[in-house]
């Protein structure tokens, strides 16, 4: 973002508008910026800025629509996805966890841009038969523990913003996107 970029979101943090950033060095950089902003018009103290990087603003969004239902922390979703892979009698014991860290990254992957594996295995390699084998295993384990994923957070969120369950600001600004 250049500086007439970022003159125009500082000027609609001034306005109260929260921002929304693609991630945390942007963040910090906006925020900089509404500081060297507010002072060089001579103001010496303000109210924070709402400035939140996607990562933290779709948890909290979460958190005021299902405050019941945790999110499953990134450490406890590799652990859980080494768990499942690990079970498996068709993995080679000596490389469950590049399988299970390639899996995981597949599964975020495959949850961001919302992709879904067929229903018929027919259209499946091997890997791929074991990679939905693993994702219904560990869909199933998340259900048990309580827990939302991380990863499916987007899809839920609109749903409850949709639905009215989560109120979204009126004006919102994205950064970096």
């Amino acid at each position: 973002m250049g500086n007439s970029g970022l003159e125009r979101v500082c000027d609609r943090l001034e306005a109260g508008v929260t921002v929304v950033t693609v991630n945390s060095r942007l963040y910090r950089y906006i925020l900089e910026g509404f500081d060297r902003h507010m002072l060089s018009k001579g103001i010496v103290a303000w109210k924070s800025p709402v400035v939140m990087p996607i990562g933290a603003y779709l948890p909290a969004l979460w958190a005021e629509a299902a405050p019941s239902e945790p999110l499953l922390a990134p450490r406890q979703a590799s652990a859980l996805w080494e768990k499942v892979v690990s079970a498996d009698r068709s993995v080679d014991k000596r490389h469950f966890g590049q399988a299970a860290r390639a899996s995981y990254e597949a599964y975020r992957l495959m949850s961001e841009y919302c992709v879904r594996l067929p229903g018929d295995d027919l259209y499946l390699s091997e890997e791929g038969r074991a990679m939905k084998r693993w994702l219904e295993r560990y869909s199933k384990e998340v259900v048990r523990l309580g827990f939302v994923d991380s990863a499916t957070l987007p899809g839920r969120l609109a749903k409850a913003v949709s639905s009215g369950l989560v109120l979204v600001p009126d004006e919102l600004v994205l950064a970096g996107f």
